[in-house]
């Protein structure tokens, strides 16, 4: 896919139809095909123009890799401060440094923005917390560092943000049905993410047996109503209280005293790269392979 601010499409386009047109008035078909060719030089093979310094093809790739993470970074920064009703594909694009028709031509919609966005805020969320419990030792403490991270321990602007463009992402995906495969998805994941330390942990006999998936559904609502109530300016839920009153839950879950999830030992400390889960299309919820991320903060 070609960069629109970058790529001699265009052009060529509109020579072509001027000199199909002048040659429709002249009669001349021998003339048209001339112009064609003239218009069309001959492309390397990594599909930069001789002599015009336009970027082949893996640049080209590259390039476009890099501004659609530029608007995609943007797009959580600009919806998580104003909301989707608020904002326009204009703001985005300033927010980015790029063209309005740039971002509509990567993305289309605002729709497809907030859950790319989201998906994209979703990754730098696990890429920090994959980051943080490498090299720890048990699942109690692997589990206690994800849930102080769902839970606004490290950095709460950024938590803040992140969980904003989650609450847009609900109140669309309640009216838009296009938008529920990718909330979905997104969700299953978070799920899934939380029952494979609970898995390891019954495995290793730190956790108590029982349904890994219906534990982690459990944590997974109680962090969901809790951080809605968080993010809304609830003066009875602080961040705090949601950390103490979710690791209480998951203690009582899981059969061990709550101290152990409260204080995970380590959980900034950087080690051997454990096996992250591969990321999931929010559009079909299947496990692909993900891509690098910047760290961020949220679930």
């Amino acid at each position: 896919m070609d960069d629109p601010e970058t790529s001699d499409a265009p052009t060529a386009r509109r020579a072509d139809a001027t000199a199909g047109r002048a040659d429709a008035r002249t009669g001349s078909s021998a003339g048209a095909t001339r112009a064609r060719r003239a218009d069309a030089p001959a492309r390397s093979r990594t599909g930069s123009r001789p002599g015009t310094g336009r970027p082949g093809r893996r640049a080209q790739s590259e390039l476009n890799e890099l501004r659609r993470l530029q608007i995609l970074e943007a797009t959580a920064s600009v919806l998580a401060e104003r909301g989707v009703a608020e904002t326009s594909i204009a703001d985005i694009a300033e927010a980015a440094g790029v063209s309005a028709a740039l971002v509509i031509y990567y993305f289309g919609t605002k729709d497809t923005l907030l859950a790319q966005a989201l998906t994209f805020s979703d990754e730098r969320f696990y890429a920090g917390a994959l980051a943080a419990m490498d090299g720890l030792e048990s699942a109690t403490e692997r589990l206690g560092t994800l849930l102080l991270r769902s839970c606004a321990g490290l950095d709460a602007a950024a938590w803040r943000a992140d969980w904003s463009l989650w609450l847009e992402m609900w109140v669309r995906a309640l009216r838009d049905p296009a938008l529920a495969p990718a909330r979905q998805g997104l969700d299953r994941r978070w799920r899934a993410t939380i029952a494979d330390v609970v898995r390891e942990g019954q495995a290793s006999g730190e956790f108590a047996p029982g349904d890994a998936d219906a534990v982690a559904l459990h944590l997974a609502a109680l962090i969901d109503g809790l951080a809605v109530q968080v993010v809304l300016g609830d003066a009875e839920v602080s961040p705090e209280q949601m950390h103490t009153l979710v690791v209480a839950i998951a203690s009582r879950e899981l059969g061990i005293p709550p101290g152990r999830l409260a204080s995970p030992a380590g959980s900034e400390r950087p080690s051997r790269r454990r096996r992250a889960r591969p990321e999931t299309r929010p559009e079909e919820g299947r496990p692909t392979q993900g891509e690098p991320h910047a760290a961020g903060g949220r679930r």
